[in-house]
């Protein structure tokens, strides 16, 4: 079974990070907490626009994964 690496955990991280970073950056006064199911819903619309509408970077790239068989 592959594992991701330490560089793409960190990467994977680094975006879920950033993302509720900026929900409380655009939200005075909040302290929104890591919900999985949001940052997943957000990361995928930031992925459609980066990956796929700017083309400027690839999906690995933007958030490693591993390819299920």
């Amino acid at each position: 079974m592959d594992e991701l690496t330490k560089e793409q955990i960190m990467r994977q991280e680094f975006v879920d990070n950033s993302i509720l970073e900026l929900l409380n950056n655009l939200v005075q006064n909040s302290n929104i907490e890591y919900e999985p199911r949001m940052i997943f819903e957000i990361r995928e619309v930031i992925k459609e626009w980066v990956v796929e509408k700017l083309d400027i970077c690839n999906e690995m790239s933007f958030y490693p994964y591993i390819e299920n068989e």
